[in-house]
Order: structure tokens, then C-alpha cells, then sequence
């Protein structure tokens, strides 16, 4: 007879099994909901010190931010942007230091990167906020001042950064800002401090909202704007050659609104319009309202305004040989000397200036006026031109036959501007003679024309 257990037998053993087993689960998870408890808590407890953490770290950084707006806006408020007499070159001694507009470049990228919305979220700050950790932002708005500063007040007013010109004329450390560089350098400035108000004002704004509500693209574009214009002024600094080219390239195009003022003059007046291509110069415009019309003209005065277009369009298209030379016809007058290239552009802005008025006095049929203007050889800038770059080529000695056949090519190019210049003035001063002896003789002088205008043109015929 067998000794094994029956079923009925094990079964009491078994349900005991089970039932630990049960007790042991449930202990179990029991034990994972505690624990769960205590992270869950952990985590709120974090968030919030995250959250009150980031809210103090804005609250810092708005303040600085405005802080720092407001001191570049009262900055640029104290300086005239929009007065002529700044708008001109006031003298050699103006200079900006190199290390400014690169430091300025790097603060904006430092800035950008401490208002990235994810050091918010994680919280790559230290425990206790420091203000501090702020004063970076402080160079913003400085070295913004300074770059105001720098293109409006001479270098003679920091004594103890530049000694003065009994010392040197000028720190090596800095770029010496000429004639060629205004007024452009100033709408550069302009621009620049501009936008950066901008910039901070909008992230002052954004540092008071949640950084979940951030756009991770959030003022990117602004600041890529400031940062190739800060580039930009940095190559025209470094270039100063191209400077000069730039600035002959707008001449040209205020010379070629002479041309179009003269050609609009001379159609019937229903075909004439205002294109908003009118030049301006100390205040004076080239506008259609000054003009004697068409109707009242005479073939004397018809002609009179036919020939002085070639000299117009003569002086435009050597300056834009000047601005764009090409293999086909090689300047070298852009290889000279800085001090020469910087007396070559003071003497084509006094060519435009002398052309922007003779073209007025043409405008207004005053024959005695321009026959007293042009005794001043008023145009002598344009021969000097000329004359600067002949000088040039003269200069070379070389053995090799190709250069020479270059140098003598380049000095007649030079030679024909000088016979084309003269012909035209030749050609503009005979139709003028016959214009003022007829207005003598028929008595035509406008008397009024000797009013208002006697100032602006007596003032600095010389």
C-alpha cells in the first residue's frame, strides 16, 4: 500500500504558499506607491525652487536690460543726428578705437546666449543669484556710448586715454576717421545703436514671461542684423580705399540728378515730374518750382542749358571710372598715398558741391551769376582729378616694353579728359556770353533772382 500524500492532504501547504506570496506582492507595492510618494514630492519640491529661482534670475535681467536701453537712448538723445553742421566733417582728429565695435559684437553674442530659454529651464545658474552675474550686460550700453561718442567728439577730449598731438598725432590703436568716412559712419552709429535698443527693449519685455513661453528663435534675426552691420562698418574701416570708391559712387549719382534736373527743365511743363530724385545741398533743393518753364524760354536760354549738360556728364562718368576702375582703362590712383586719396575726395566733394550750385544758377537762367561763378574756376577740382592720376602714372620707370605701352596708353586717357573737359567749358562758357550780352541788351535780368539766393551763392563762390 503506497505512503504518498493525497491531493486533499497538500492542499492546506499550497494555500498557505499563496497567501505569503499575496502578502509579500502587496508589501511590495506598497513599498514602490511610498517611494513614488517621496520622488514625486522631491520633484515638486525642485519645480518650485526652479520656478522661483527663474522668476528672481528674470526679474534680474529685465531690470539690467532696461537699465541698459534707457542709458543708450538718453545717449543717443543727447547727440544731433540730423544736424547738418555735424552731418559734415568737422576736422582730423576724430578716432575709433579697433577693439570696439568687436567687443561690442561679443557681448551681444554673450547676451543672446545667457537669455537662451533652455539655462531657464535647466537652471544652469548658481544657487544663490548674484547681480553680479550681471555685469557683463553693462558693457553693452557702455561700449554703445562709446561708439556714439567716438564718430561725434574729437580724441582731444579724453586726455587720459590720448595724451594729445604734442605726444602723436593719433593712438595706433585706433582708426582716424576722415572726411570720406562721413556722413555715412553716422547713419552706421545711428543704426546700429538703433537696433540695439531695440533688441534689448524687446528681450526686457520677453524676460517677463515664463521661458515655456519663450520662441527659441526670439530675436536671432535682430541680432544677426546688428552683427553684419558691426561687420560691415568694421570692413569700411579696415578698407578705406573702398571707402572712397563708395563715396565717389554717390557722387555720381547726385551728379547724374544735375543731369536729370536740367533734362526735366528743358520739357514742356505738363511732361515734367517730381521723382523724388531732386539732390539736396545745405537746404537747397533742385526743384521743379525754381525753374524758368519751358513756355517762357528762349533758344538762347535753350541752348544755353543744352551745353552745359556735357559738363555734367563729363565730370559724372570720370568719377564713375574713378569709383569702378576696370583692366580695360587701369587707374592706379586708388594704389596713392591715404593722405593723397584722402585731399582727392575733399576736392570731388567741393566739385559737387560747385556743380550742384552752377547747375541752380543754370536752372534759374541768372547768365550774370554764372559768368561770375565760373571766373572762380569753380570746376578746378575736376582738373585736379585728372591731373592726380596723370601724376601717378608719370611716376613709374620701367624697362619692361608692355608696362611702358601702359603707362603711355594710361597718360593719354588722362590727356583726352583734359581736352574733353575744356571743350565742354569752352563750348557752356560761349553759349553763356551770348545768353547775358542778349539779357543786357533786351534789358531781361530778373531782378528778383538777386534776393534770398545772394547769400547762399556769395558765401563761398571764392
Amino acid at each position: 500500500m503506497s505512503d504518498s500524500p493525497t491531493p486533499s492532504q497538500n492542499k492546506p501547504s499550497s494555500s498557505h504558499e499563496v497567501e505569503r506570496k499575496l502578502r509579500f506582492a502587496r508589501q511590495t507595492i506598497k513599498l514602490h506607491e511610498l517611494r513614488n510618494e517621496r520622488v514625486q514630492a522631491s520633484i515638486e519640491t525642485s519645480n518650485s525652487k526652479v520656478r522661483k529661482q527663474s522668476a528672481l534670475i528674470r526679474a534680474l535681467y529685465a531690470n539690467s536690460l532696461t537699465h541698459s536701453y534707457l542709458q543708450i537712448e538718453a545717449a543717443r538723445d543727447s547727440h544731433p543726428f540730423r544736424d547738418p553742421e555735424i552731418l559734415k566733417f568737422n576736422g582730423p582728429t576724430y578716432a575709433l578705437t579697433r577693439g570696439l565695435l568687436p567687443r561690442l559684437r561679443r557681448l551681444l553674442l554673450e547676451m543672446t546666449d545667457a537669455l537662451e530659454p533652455t539655462r531657464f529651464q535647466e537652471l544652469r545658474f548658481s544657487d544663490q543669484p548674484d547681480p553680479m552675474e550681471l555685469d557683463w550686460l553693462g558693457g553693452i550700453p557702455d561700449n554703445a556710448c562709446q561708439l556714439l561718442s567716438s564718430v561725434f567728439t574729437d580724441w582731444y577730449s579724453y586726455p587720459e586715454e590720448y595724451p594729445g598731438p604734442s605726444s602723436h598725432p593719433c593712438p595706433t590703436s585706433s582708426y582716424i576717421l576722415h572726411s570720406y568716412h562721413y556722413p555715412e559712419i553716422i547713419w552706421a552709429v545711428d543704426r546700429i545703436t538703433s537696433d540695439i535698443v531695440h533688441l534689448l527693449r524687446n528681450y526686457a519685455e520677453q524676460s517677463q514671461d515664463e521661458p515655456e513661453l519663450w520662441s527659441p528663435e526670439y530675436g536671432q534675426a535682430d541680432v544677426g542684423q546688428i552683427l553684419r552691420l558691426i561687420d560691415q562698418m568694421v570692413d569700411d574701416l579696415e578698407h578705406p580705399r573702398t571707402m572712397i570708391q563708395i563715396k565717389w559712387q554717390r557722387v555720381v549719382r547726385e551728379t547724374q540728378v544735375m543731369e536729370l534736373a536740367v533734362i526735366e527743365c528743358l520739357k514742356p511743363k505738363e511732361l515734367r515730374e517730381t521723382n523724388n530724385r531732386e539732390g539736396t545741398f545745405e537746404g537747397t533743393h533742385l526743384e521743379l518750382d525754381q525753374w524758368v518753364p519751358r513756355e517762357d524760354m528762349d533758344q538762347r536760354e535753350v541752348d544755353l542749358r543744352k551745353s552745359f549738360l556735357p559738363v555734367l556728364k563729363i565730370c559724372r562718368i570720370l568719377l564713375n571710372k574713378l569709383s569702378r576702375p576696370t583692366s580695360s582703362e587701369p587707374l592706379v590712383i586708388l594704389e596713392a598715398d591715404m593722405t593723397v586719396l584722402n585731399r582727392l575726395y575733399e576736392e570731388t566733394h567741393k566739385m559737387e558741391s560747385k556743380l550742384r550750385k552752377l547747375t541752380i544758377i543754370v536752372l534759374t537762367s541768372d547768365t550774370a551769376r554764372a559768368r561770375r561763378y565760373l571766373r572762380h574756376d569753380c570746376l578746378a577740382s575736376f582738373r585736379l582729378l585728372v591731373q592726380s592720376n596723370q601724376s601717378c602714372w608719370q611716376a613709374y620707370r620701367s624697362d619692361d616694353s608692355d608696362l611702358s605701352i601702359l603707362i603711355q596708353t594710361a597718360l593719354e586717357w588722362c590727356e583726352m579728359w583734359t581736352v574733353q573737359y575744356l571743350a565742354a567749358i569752352k563750348h557752356f562758357e560761349w553759349k553763356l556770353s551770348v545768353a547775358h550780352f542778349d539779357d543786357i541788351f533786351y534789358n531781361q535780368n530778373d531782378t528778383n533772382s538777386q534776393t534770398e539766393s545772394d547769400d547762399f551763392f556769395s558765401s563761398s563762390d571764392d
